[in-house]
């Protein structure tokens, strides 16, 4: 099945690459280095206590669904609390408050809470509010150096759900999405916060991080709003191409297969596809692979694995005949399902050193599962948070062997280390 599209100019693909330059065991960002739920750690334990693996400390949070950053031993949480946007940082051993920056928002959003991690570069902190309201803060002084409202900037209407997705750092720029009719993508100067460019309107709000797609240069920004996929040159705000994707709530990122290929999926619905996009003397070309119609995750990307892709298919509308965790060959062949034996509910998928930590949204269990295109093989599980209110729906961070999980009360250090 072939589907060309509002193709503009080259396509250029190889890996994903995010401009944060740190260590292989930091998380400075949603999702990771390369905003893909991997991290190269190893030496990870592969069984736990029978009370799961050890606590290293907790602390209390507003409810929210932000999950946490990490870099150079410090933890950031972009945190609600009394209606004020707050900033906070954790010493990753010993989880001490080192300092909080707050700016007062008044209002309410729905469901309540954070939404964000922050975007933690090398001298500083780039976090977005629920509201709109985008920071920069030093991360040695801890002060504002400036703030940007994006729906005042951008003429943007307040997304359903909140502002809810995770700035990109690339080089020099700090990628946005506004979604208005003003303003599609855009890109601020990182030192000043001034518009640098613009994208024409591509859609109503998407709910999912921009990624860095490279190989041939200049490397393209995948994104998708509730209407399209859009590909878009980071240097210069020009539309590289898009693919029509329909999602009322587009909250997964893509996930990034090879030099040719992107894995799109999505709840509400709008299903998965996985597309080859190639290259000839009119342009790129973009043709589907398979389509899973109605079949999709709602909240989270799927995770690449040795050629299997592993995800939380779970959505709202099979609530009552979940397909829970799955696994995906290439084509489109579903190799295995755990369906309601564990369901999972909408909970976060992380994978490091050949496992994965896969949280149940509903009960707050943690599973470590060894994946394998032959079966589920589940290792060892634990209730590691309370749940309050469920929709344990935050991604988790990993580093240094330490594993941030949070709920609507509590974030939590794990450790889980190879003894």
């Amino acid at each position: 099945m072939s589907s060309n599209t509002h193709i503009r100019s080259l396509f250029a693909a190889v890996a994903v690459f995010v401009g944060i330059h740190c260590s292989a065991d930091d998380w400075p960002q949603y999702q990771g280095l390369n905003r893909d739920g991997r991290s190269a750690e190893t030496g990870l334990a592969r069984s736990w206590p029978a009370d799961g693996p050890p606590e290293l400390w907790q602390q209390p949070v507003g409810p929210g669904y932000g999950g946490a950053a990490v870099r150079d031993g410090e933890v950031y949480l972009l945190d609600r609390v009394d209606g004020e946007d707050v900033l906070r940082c954790f010493g990753l051993v010993d989880g001490e408050e080192k300092w909080r920056w707050a700016n007062a928002v008044p209002g309410r959003l729905s469901p309540a809470g954070s939404r964000v991690a922050p975007t933690v570069g090398l001298e500083r902190i780039y976090a977005l509010g629920g509201f709109g309201h985008l920071y920069c803060i030093d991360r040695k002084t801890h002060d504002a150096v400036w703030t940007v409202d994006l729906g005042k900037q951008f003429e943007a209407g307040p997304p359903d759900f909140g502002w809810s997705v995770a700035p990109l750092l690339h080089d020099d720029y700090v990628i946005v999405t506004p979604t208005s009719g003003r303003a599609g993508l855009a890109a601020l100067n990182a030192a000043t916060g001034e518009v640098v460019w613009t994208t024409p309107a591509i859609g109503g709000p998407g709910y999912n991080a921009p990624l860095l797609w490279t190989g041939q240069t200049p490397p393209v920004i995948v994104y998708l709003s509730n209407t399209t996929l859009v590909a878009v040159n980071p240097e210069d705000g020009v539309i590289a191409w898009e693919f029509s994707y329909g999602c009322s709530y587009p909250i997964p990122p893509p996930t990034v297969i090879s030099d040719r290929r992107l894995f799109v999926t999505g709840g509400y619905g709008a299903g998965s596809v996985m597309l080859e996009v190639t290259t000839d003397g009119d342009g790129p070309s973009i043709s589907e692979v398979f389509r899973l119609n109605g079949k999709g995750g709602q909240m989270h990307s799927a995770i690449l694995h040795e050629g299997y892709l592993y995800a939380n298919f779970n959505t709202n509308e099979n609530e009552r005949n979940p397909e829970g965790l799955v696994c995906l060959d290439m084509a489109g062949g579903f190799k295995w399902k755990t369906c309601e034996s564990p369901a999972f509910e909408r909970g976060a998928l992380l994978l490091a050193d050949n496992l994965i930590y896969a949280l149940d949204g509903d009960t707050g269990e943690l599973r470590l599962i060894e994946p394998s295109p032959a079966g589920y093989k589940e290792l060892a599980r634990a209730k590691v948070l309370e749940a309050p209110g469920k929709e344990v729906w935050a991604p988790m961070a990993l580093s240094d062997g330490r594993l941030l999980v949070r709920d609507h009360a509590q974030l939590k250090c794990l450790d889980v280390r190879a003894r």
